[in-house]
């Protein structure tokens, strides 16, 4: 193993015609491959390889050569491993394949390397997340273009039931959702929490992408399992321009399953500038939810002293 990952061709040759096992697991399960896979000794794996190398051993930590390779951004070695046969669709043991991890890390040249070798390009990953949802949520535009171009399903569903819109909206990648709404990605799917792409924007504060999704149709008043709309969850948050992207798009007038509106939320979290804003755009100050509980309760309940006063 130290000889192959160091590139040490020779002292390959003489250990293996000394009858050492070219399979041979180290402590952590990786075999001479993979040690020369993840610095990108073509020849010591050209050596190996022609003397019987197991392209399909998993190592602990990162699955079989092919994913070791990609890792380390070896993409020759890649090719070495795909030309004598290699599955371009191997797993990590958490279930991810060489295509999940290129999407992840935004490897175009390895994206397209192993789509040319037949890697499903919608085959599920860890919690069931395609490569689409990898490349979005880490705001890969080109990656995301590429698989796209390539038939990835646009509206596919991954961890908690989310698109690729969803998680490019939560993170706050605005390339990535304009590239996915100029793709006609439905806006208004609901992910496992009852939550939309606005739901994502608005809590996480993202006031271009709610300006984005709300310019291109999004619902702004579709509330979650816990009964909140986008606006609820801006104003929970203190995200104030999105709440002020929400309010001017008439988003203040709802209210959510106890009847609490934006304000008690606001109020309950001690965002005071956030309850001014709300404030200043219409909210009712002494408006009560089903318990007769209004902003001033609620923020008195949390001691939020300057929003009381």
């Amino acid at each position: 193993y130290n000889a192959a990952k160091n590139g040490h061709e020779a002292a390959v040759r003489l250990l293996l015609q000394k009858g050492a096992g070219v399979n041979a697991l180290c402590h952590d399960g990786s075999t001479a491959l993979h040690g020369a896979a993840e610095n990108g000794h073509q020849a010591v794996m050209r050596l190996l390889l022609q003397n019987g190398s197991n392209t399909s051993i998993r190592s602990n930590n990162c699955g079989p050569a092919l994913l070791k390779a990609l890792e380390a951004g070896h993409e020759v070695a890649m090719q070495l491993l795909l030309k004598v046969d290699t599955d371009a669709n191997q797993r990590q043991d958490h279930d991810d394949t060489a295509l999940h991890r290129a999407a992840e890390n935004g490897h175009v040249a390895a994206i397209e390397l192993l789509l040319e070798n037949f890697a499903d390009v919608d085959a599920e990953g860890g919690h069931g997340d395609k490569a689409l949802h990898r490349a979005a949520a880490n705001g890969h535009e080109a990656s995301v273009q590429l698989l796209l171009d390539k038939d990835a399903e646009l509206n596919a569903r991954g961890r908690y039931d989310t698109t690729a819109l969803h998680r490019a909206s939560e993170h706050g990648h605005e390339a990535v959702v304009r590239l996915l709404l100029e793709k006609e990605a439905d806006m208004d799917l609901l992910d496992r929490n009852g939550s939309t792409a606005l739901h994502e924007a608005a809590q996480n504060g993202h006031e271009a992408i709610v300006r984005l999704l709300l310019n291109k149709g999004a619902k702004f008043n579709i509330r979650n399992c816990s009964h909140q709309t986008a606006l609820h969850m801006a104003a929970e948050n203190g995200h104030n321009e999105a709440v002020l992207v929400l309010v001017e798009n008439y988003a203040n007038s709802s209210t959510d399953g106890k009847d609490d509106e934006a304000l008690h939320w606001a109020a309950e979290n001690g965002h005071e500038s956030t309850v001014w804003l709300l404030l200043e755009h219409g909210a009712d100050v002494n408006a009560s939810n089903n318990s007769s509980s209004t902003a001033l309760h609620k923020a008195a309940e949390n001691g939020y002293d300057a929003v009381m006063r």
